[in-house]
């Protein structure tokens, strides 16, 4: 059985900044989709995407560095996941789980770059005991899983 990580899988995958993924017409292309398919995602806003087996990563190049920055994070955090056979099946339940990972592990200049309010702060303080939890960490990233967990008990009941 393989081991538990709690790193990022960066070294593992390789990361290519590669069309603009928010355009529609090129999701489509991009992930060999047919009309339909890509109609039914015309609504996601789609700024990286990850193949585990692969072991890339595509990040719209169209974005501002610290959005690549937090996108990159984020496609590494369901890298993650996936390699530890965390991921969820319910996709927008497993997508606040991956978003709340990924602002524990977004320096706070990123996180005040991309959106220059307080909010993304507070949770990334609140989750990581203002920096003194350490995600790459496996007993830190357990207790901020704990915290993430009480988050989603607390605006989504019965969904954690």
């Amino acid at each position: 059985m393989a081991r538990y990580r709690s790193r990022l899988p960066v070294k593992e995958f390789q990361v290519i900044h590669r069309f603009c993924l928010h355009k529609p017409g090129n999701v489509r292309r991009f992930l060999g989709l047919s009309s339909r398919e890509a109609h039914e995602l015309s609504g996601l806003a789609l700024a990286g995407v990850v193949n585990t087996s692969d072991e890339v990563i595509y990040i719209d190049h169209c974005l501002s560095e610290p959005e690549k920055e937090f996108t990159e994070i984020h496609e590494l955090v369901h890298a993650r996941r996936q390699i530890n056979g965390e991921e969820l099946q319910d996709y927008d339940l497993e997508e606040i789980y991956v978003e709340l990972e990924t602002i524990a592990r977004t320096r706070r200049p990123t996180l005040l770059s991309l959106f220059p309010n307080t909010l993304l702060i507070l949770l990334h303080d609140y989750l990581t005991e203002r920096g003194r939890l350490k995600p790459d960490r496996k007993q830190d990233l357990a207790k901020i899983y704990r915290k993430i967990e009480a988050l989603i008990a607390l605006m989504c009941p019965g969904r954690s």
